[in-house]
């Protein structure tokens, strides 16, 4: 809960630093960020399964590797480059995989077979 809470800060203190240009950036790189975040979430499904994984192995492989790139862009464009420009991509992704996230969780949790009731 705490790494989301700060993840949450730092993209509101970068949102805000740029709010004028926003719009903008989510043009830019909105789409590309909602693809590499729906392929990698797929993609670590795939290969999970692939890998004869548990059913709750494949969906915790598939939304980690889905939504993990967005902290870890932040923390490379903001403390390894220092530059918030670069920040922005790795900010508009983070937005983005939590969608993403909670569209997969959903959808997750709707293949889940129901509990077997007793005869």
């Amino acid at each position: 809960m705490l790494s989301l809470v700060v993840l949450a800060l730092i993209i509101l203190a970068i949102a805000l630093k740029n709010k004028d240009q926003l719009p903008g950036f989510f043009d830019q790189v909105g789409l590309a960020c909602l693809f590499l975040c729906g392929v990698s979430t797929v993609l670590g499904y795939g290969s999970a399964k692939l890998a004869r994984l548990t059913r709750e192995d494949q969906v915790t492989i598939a939304l980690e590797v889905g939504i993990q790139n967005g902290t870890t862009g932040l923390f490379i464009a903001l403390t390894l480059l220092s530059n918030d420009l670069f920040a922005i991509p790795a900010a508009v992704y983070s937005l983005v995989m939590f969608g993403v996230g909670g569209g997969a969780s959903y959808f997750f949790s709707k293949l889940a077979k129901p509990p077997s009731q007793g005869s």
